[in-house]
C-alpha cells in the first residue's frame, strides 16, 4: 500500500510539471512586437528619442503628431523675435494671440507636453538596467540637458527632479529654475564623464545616433558647448558670479563644437512620415504642392530691413535662401497690420 502511495504521488509530480512547462510553452500572450520600455535597449531606442524630441522644436504636419503642428518653439521664438508675421494680405487677424501675448492654459502648451514626453524617452534611456551602454545613455543625458534648458529659459520653474517617472508620479513637484539649470550643468559633467570611462564592454554607438554618428569625441565637445551656453545664459546675475567662475575654469582647455550639429535619419519625400518635419510643416507636401504656412507666414519688416542691408549695410547673403525675394527683396509686413 505504501508503495502505491508513492508511484501515486510520483505520478502527480510528474504531471504537474508537465502542466507547468505547457503553460509556460503555450504562453504566448506577450506580443514581440509591442514590447515593455524596459526591454527595449538604448540602441533601439536612440534614434525614435533624438528626432522625436526634436519635433518640439521643428513642429511636425504629421497626423501623429497634430498636437504640435502650430505650436513649436520655432515658430513661437520666430514671431516674438519679430521675424516671422502673419501674411495680413491673405488671412484676417493672423497670429492675433501671439502678437497680444494672450497667455493662458491652452497657447502654445503642446511644447510643454510634448517636451516633457520626449524628454522622458531620453531619460529612460539613461535609466536601462545595463552597464554596457554608457555611451548611449550618455548621449541621452546630454540631449536632455540640452532640451530642458528650453522648458527653463521659457516656464522659468518646473518640474526636474520628479519630473519624467511616468505613472509612477504623476504630480511632480517644480523646482526653482536656478537649481535646474545647476542640474543640467552637473548632468553634463556625469555624461562626460561617462563617456571617458566607457570601456571594451560598452556597445559602440553607431548609425542609431542619426546626430553625431557615434562620434563621442565630438558629443564631448557638443556638452562642453551645452555646459558654456548655460553658464553665458546667467552671467548676468549676481549671486552666480562664483559659481560661474569655478565651473569656467573647469572648462578651461576644453574643447567645442565647431559645426552644425543636425537631426538626419534618413528624411526624404517619398512618403509623408519620412519628411523633415519643418519642411513638412512650412514647405512643401510629397506632391510638391505648397502647404498653408509658406504663404501664410511672412518676413516681417523689422527683418526684411535686415536681410536687405537698410540697418546695416550689408546685405544677408542668406536672404533668398529664408524668404522668397520680390524684386531682388525682401518684402516684409509689420507685425499687428491688419490691412492689405
Amino acid at each position: 500500500m505504501k508503495k502505491n502511495i508513492i508511484k501515486i504521488f510520483t505520478v502527480l509530480a510528474v504531471v504537474s510539471t508537465v502542466a507547468v512547462s505547457c503553460d509556460d510553452y503555450l504562453d504566448v500572450n506577450d506580443s514581440p512586437n509591442s514590447p515593455l520600455a524596459s526591454q527595449i535597449p538604448p540602441n533601439q531606442r536612440l534614434q525614435a528619442a533624438q528626432t522625436q524630441m526634436h519635433r518640439a522644436i521643428t513642429g511636425d504636419a504629421r497626423t501623429t503628431s497634430a498636437d504640435i503642428r502650430s505650436n513649436s518653439l520655432n515658430q513661437l521664438g520666430s514671431i516674438w523675435t519679430n521675424a516671422w508675421a502673419g501674411n495680413s494680405n491673405s488671412t484676417t487677424g493672423a497670429m492675433a494671440d501671439e502678437y497680444t501675448v494672450s497667455l493662458n492654459a491652452s497657447f502654445y502648451d503642446a511644447i510643454w507636453d510634448y517636451s516633457y514626453r520626449n524628454l522622458t524617452n531620453l531619460h529612460s534611456i539613461t535609466q536601462y538596467d545595463s552597464d554596457d551602454y554608457d555611451n548611449h545613455k550618455a548621449i541621452a543625458m546630454i540631449l536632455k540637458s540640452f532640451y530642458m534648458q528650453y522648458i527653463v529659459d521659457l516656464y522659468g520653474d518646473a518640474p526636474y527632479a520628479e519630473a519624467f517617472l511616468g505613472q509612477d508620479n504623476i504630480t511632480p513637484a517644480y523646482d526653482d529654475d536656478r537649481d535646474i539649470y545647476r542640474a543640467l550643468v552637473d548632468n553634463l559633467d556625469a555624461a562626460v564623464a561617462l563617456i571617458g570611462s566607457a570601456d571594451s564592454n560598452d556597445k559602440l554607438v553607431g548609425s542609431e545616433d542619426v546626430m553625431l554618428a557615434g562620434n563621442m569625441n565630438s558629443w564631448v565637445s557638443f556638452a562642453n558647448t551645452i555646459k558654456l551656453r548655460l553658464l553665458i545664459r546667467q552671467s548676468g546675475l549676481a549671486s552666480e558670479q562664483t559659481y560661474i567662475e569655478s565651473e569656467l575654469d573647469e572648462l578651461s582647455g576644453a574643447i567645442f563644437i565647431t559645426s552644425d550639429v543636425t537631426i538626419n535619419p534618413g528624411f526624404d519625400n517619398t512618403a509623408t512620415e519620412k519628411q523633415n518635419p519643418f519642411y513638412a510643416r512650412y514647405g512643401y507636401n510629397i506632391s510638391g504642392g505648397a502647404l498653408t504656412n509658406r504663404s501664410y507666414i511672412v518676413a516681417t519688416s523689422h527683418a526684411a530691413s535686415i536681410l536687405n542691408g537698410t540697418v546695416t549695410g550689408v546685405v544677408d547673403p542668406r536672404r533668398s535662401r529664408l524668404f522668397t525675394l520680390q524684386g531682388g527683396q525682401v518684402v516684409g509686413i509689420t507685425q499687428g497690420e491688419d490691412g492689405t
